[in-house]
């Protein structure tokens, strides 16, 4: 079972909870999650939106947390951006992990309206989880639908 509540407050603040419990008969204990966080639109004018979460589990098996932090920026209706960075901790007695810290950036282009391009990266880094990871990705949108011209309805006379 779960659930959340999202309320929107004056100066484009926007607060957010989400909170479960779930238990299996081969469970030692039932499992909570929660989650937590705060969006802030158009930070200082610059056309920012700030989103910080805050994210906890608690399971039979292992526990962990999640903090982060992402800014994102759309650009008119042709590019969006976003960087995340925040820390993710696991803890399980089948492991040796201590957390790690991320950083991740997105970009999405639209070019024209049949065409678009979106890659990023992500750095990982911690006691299991070290990497670096870089994708792209170039694509033709078969189905354009706000090009879509509806035919008018012809008089059946």
């Amino acid at each position: 079972m779960s659930g959340g509540a999202r309320v929107e407050l004056p100066y484009r603040v926007t607060v957010y909870t989400n909170i479960g419990r779930s238990s299996s008969s081969a469970d030692a204990k039932s499992s909570w999650n929660t989650m937590f966080g705060v969006t802030l639109g158009k930070v200082w004018r610059t056309g920012l939106q700030a989103d910080l979460r805050y994210s906890k589990f608690n399971s039979s098996f292992a526990q962990g947390s999640y903090r982060a932090l992402a800014l994102s920026r759309n650009f008119r209706e042709a590019i969006h951006w976003e960087v995340q960075a925040g820390t993710q901790v696991f803890v399980s007695p089948f492991t040796q992990d201590t957390g790690s810290n991320f950083l991740n950036t997105h970009v999405d282009l639209n070019l024209g309206s049949r065409y678009f391009f979106q890659g990023g990266f992500t750095l990982e880094h911690g006691a299991l989880q070290n990497y670096t990871q870089w994708y792209t990705t170039f694509g033709y949108r078969f189905d354009n639908r706000w090009h879509r011209q509806e035919k008018p309805n012809a008089d059946p006379k």
